[in-house]
């Protein structure tokens, strides 16, 4: 089973209505003599506002938030960042004083583990790697003690909740894997609607200010306890890939751009050859979708009008993704010509795509404990 747990509210006590107030402060206090807080405050919740809002899936939230929040000041990044990155290290982790353990949720992780279940860290990604590896520390649950199978930070992902595609982007990432899913948080508009969107089942978690709402059948809800018996008990897995669901098929196939890019960054810093590796993963892929959409039943209402290799290699990212986003966009005004699409050439030929796509990401899974930007596994 795959376990996807929020962190704040879930795994750690944080009441965001004190901690916000008092990072905003630290981190302020900390940058004074580079740039004053009345400047650098509204540039930071600017930014943090293009991260919520972006949906480029070749566009980290790193880069969503840099494209903004430098700009607005006048500021290189080179002349903030290392600063930035000194507040983090020696000045964040004081903040975990705001904070306090959930013993339960230490004792559920650590069962969970033993039992050969993989947990995926599923937090907003709003901070960099070395905050939220801090905030994991104050929970209880070292990165370097509990091993994760991922920990969603700005880095690499592209998109934050409640998006659907920040949950596909962590499937894609994990390889679309077949193990039975849940989403664990305590919030229903960001962590369980938005994942039950995509078909993933969710527990409302309500042990530490759950954000209310209706409980229902559909996200079952209470405490560690009534996790632990729900899962034994009543916990039915969703085949994910087998939906006819016109937007949800399409929400996995941006979320595979996601996925590339962000393995794309990190393997160009790498000295082996997952860098060549993919790049032949990604010409192979994009041949295969070529030959796809051209045999397509419903090819000759598709009207692209773009040379996907524009002048570049076919291996090149940016190409497949214009194309791949060229077709979806021609396809999605197809959508409401189908009345029932169970069955239907455009159904089946987003079901064959997605699971194209598929068997490609399980080769780059096995990248993944080599690259501790994206996980606590050792490089």
């Amino acid at each position: 089973m795959i376990l996807l747990i929020d962190l704040d509210g879930t795994l750690l006590f944080n009441s965001m209505d004190k901690f916000q107030p008092s990072y905003f402060k630290a981190l302020g206090a900390y940058l004074e003599q580079i740039i004053h807080p009345d400047r650098m405050l509204p540039a930071l919740i600017a930014g943090t506002r293009k991260m919520l809002a972006n949906d480029d899936p070749l566009v980290t939230l790193e880069s969503a938030f840099d494209q903004h929040f430098y700009p607005a000041l006048g500021l290189e990044k080179a002349h903030v960042d290392a600063r930035i990155m000194e507040f983090y290290e020696r000045e964040f982790p004081a903040l975990g004083s705001l904070t306090h353990q959930f013993p339960e949720a230490i004792d559920f992780v650590r069962s969970k583990l033993s039992a050969g279940d993989r947990i995926v860290v599923a937090t907003n990604p709003l901070f960099p790697r070395v905050a939220t590896l801090a905030r994991l520390a104050w929970a209880g649950l070292p990165a370097d003690r509990f091993n994760f199978d991922l920990i969603t930070t700005y880095e690499f992902m592209h998109f934050s909740k409640p998006h659907p595609e920040y949950f596909a982007e962590i499937l894609a990432y994990l390889g679309y894997p077949d193990e039975g899913v849940i989403m664990i948080g305590n919030d229903l508009k960001e962590d369980i609607h938005p994942a039950g969107s995509l078909g993933i089942p969710g527990f409302w978690l309500t042990i530490s200010e759950p954000i209310q709402g209706e409980a229902s059948p559909h996200h079952p809800s209470g405490d560690y306890h009534d996790l632990v018996t729900y899962l034994e008990s009543d916990f039915e897995p969703n085949d994910l890939y087998a939906t006819c669901s016109i937007p949800v098929l399409m929400t996995f196939l941006n979320a595979t751009l996601a996925a590339l890019h962000g393995y794309q960054l990190l393997s160009q810093h790498r000295a082996d050859q997952s860098s060549d590796k993919l790049s032949r993963l990604i010409s192979e892929r994009m041949r295969e979708e070529r030959a796809l959409i051209e045999s397509s039943p419903i090819r000759d209402k598709l009207t692209l009008n773009i040379d996907p290799s524009d002048g570049r290699s076919i291996d090149d990212l940016s190409a497949f993704a214009r194309y791949r986003l060229a077709w979806k966009k021609a396809l999605s005004s197809l959508e409401d010509e189908t009345e029932n699409p169970a069955g239907s050439d455009l159904c089946s030929l987003l079901q064959t795509s997605v699971a194209n796509d598929r068997k490609m990401l399980i080769d780059c899974t096995q990248w993944l404990k080599a690259l501790p930007e994206i996980t606590n596994h050792p490089g």
